[in-house]
């Protein structure tokens, strides 16, 4: 194989490898954009809820310290009153 086949079939692997790891960067950037958003909403909860300031800020801690897990412990057994 001559040097220029060899010079234009890694240009090929590397442009490919570029746009799959092009996709996995906006995916992750997807993600991490959902999480903030999520993370956000449940600190606006969290403020607007009818705990004692402490619970708030323990919460609010939470929330911010483990993104996703505090997130879903938020939602499963967050501050405030649930009404049925």
């Amino acid at each position: 194989m001559c040097g220029v086949c060899s010079f234009v079939k890694c240009n090929r692997e590397s442009a490919v490898s570029f746009t799959t790891k092009k996709k996995e960067n906006i995916m992750q950037s997807i993600i991490a954009i959902l999480i903030l958003v999520a993370d956000i909403y449940a600190i606006i909860k969290i403020i607007q809820s009818s705990a004692d300031t402490v619970k708030k800020i323990l919460w609010i801690l939470g929330v911010l310290i483990f993104p996703v897990l505090g997130l879903i412990v938020w939602y499963l057994a967050g501050p405030g009153s649930k009404t049925d």
